[in-house]
């Protein structure tokens, strides 16, 4: 929280000073999005009200609040990149080192791969949007030339349901992962907010920002 909300006004405070700042790149995420349903929504599609338990999210929230009071004071763009994914951990064997309760379920369950063992959560028809970490900083680095101050931009790759995901990184590792799936049900019954769509339409960035959008099936 102090990083988000007091760590974002502490920097806007000092920007407001400078004489020779053209744009400022504030980094979001689509989390601040309310749930989407199965249509690709773009910049227009409302924000949460709060973070829901969420602490993440409720500071990301708190953060852009801050980001507007300072929008008539310094050139602000901001940017909501979607899920991020290394292609390195899909296509290699690199897995996570940190032997935390978190991570062990990750490389044992989904193979140390980004996002398999949050698509196992609910329903299997439940779409995600992920981009791949090189396009992601491709479009940052644009946005620091190419972007319109004031506005912002999703960054966002393909849309996907998790069913495909995980049979397309199966296809990728040449292997199967535990046919498992928590129903929807018991998340609520032990109190974990179910994970909603969060399908996204990210051509704004493309056609201004010159984001590369790639597929798992380019792997």
């Amino acid at each position: 929280m102090r990083v988000n909300d007091s760590g974002t006004r502490a920097v806007l405070d000092a920007l407001v000073k400078s004489k020779r700042l053209k744009r400022f790149i504030y980094i979001s995420t689509v989390m601040v999005f309310e749930p989407t349903g199965k249509k690709a929504r773009n910049e227009k599609w409302p924000r949460l009200t709060f973070g829901d338990d969420n602490n993440y999210v409720e500071t990301k929230l708190m953060a852009l609040k801050i980001i507007n009071e300072y929008s008539l004071k310094i050139p602000v763009i901001t940017l909501y990149p979607s899920i991020v994914i290394d292609a390195n951990e899909i296509t290699g064997d690199r897995r996570t080192r940190n032997n935390n309760w978190h991570n062990l379920i990750r490389n044992m369950i989904g193979g140390g791969v980004p996002g398999v063992v949050m698509s196992m959560l609910g329903d299997k028809v439940r779409v995600i949007n992920f981009i791949f970490l090189t396009n992601l900083v491709e479009a940052m680095i644009n946005a620091t030339h190419k972007g319109k101050v004031g506005d912002d931009y999703i960054l966002g790759g393909q849309n996907i349901t998790t069913e495909k995901y995980i049979c397309e990184i199966e296809r990728i590792k040449g292997r199967k992962f535990l046919p498992i799936r928590i129903p929807l049900w018991l998340l609520k019954l032990i109190h974990i907010h179910p994970p909603m769509d969060m399908c996204f339409n990210s051509q704004k960035a493309v056609l201004e920002l010159g984001l590369r959008i790639s597929k798992l099936s380019d792997y």
